[in-house]
């Protein structure tokens, strides 16, 4: 088995991401989220990454920026979406992927998009093992190209 390095920033997209989905199925605020994640992490979820640092910080405002960007976002996404995919049509968690990378695209300037691009895919990877790592880039890339020129 091939061992993967996390960094704690890797870590806490995970977390967003699966935090964004959780907030979709079961309609949660973004601030209890945060707690719950936060405060049930180290022992029920990710258990394989669980004794590692995450970036707590970076994780509650990639997750509160995000949920409270929805408005701003999924349009974003539809935009960057191929002619012949409706919204509607995205899997929750790959929406999860896209909405939290589309937000960091566009609210952490400091990070270069190709660094962001790659750690989407990865987590995309993490969950799938067709074709979706493939979609979530294409749409990334079209995405960094409307935000970042």
């Amino acid at each position: 088995m091939t061992h993967i390095t996390l960094h704690k920033r890797s870590i806490a997209r995970i977390a967003a991401v699966q935090s964004l989905y959780q907030m979709a199925l079961i309609q949660s605020s973004d601030v209890q989220t945060v707690e719950d994640f936060q405060k049930h992490f180290e022992k029920d979820l990710l258990k394989e990454v669980a004794s590692k640092k995450y970036d707590r910080e970076f994780f509650a405002k990639l997750l509160q920026g995000t949920a409270r960007s929805l408005k701003d976002i999924d349009p974003i996404i539809e935009k960057a979406l191929p002619d012949n995919w409706a919204f509607k049509r995205i899997d929750h968690v790959i929406l999860a992927i896209l909405r939290a990378a589309t937000f960091e695209l566009w609210q952490f300037a400091e990070t270069d998009s190709p660094v962001i691009i790659n750690e989407y895919v990865n987590v995309t990877h993490a969950f799938f093992d067709d074709k979706e790592p493939g979609f979530v880039n294409g749409i990334l890339h079209n995405i960094a190209g409307h935000l970042r020129g």
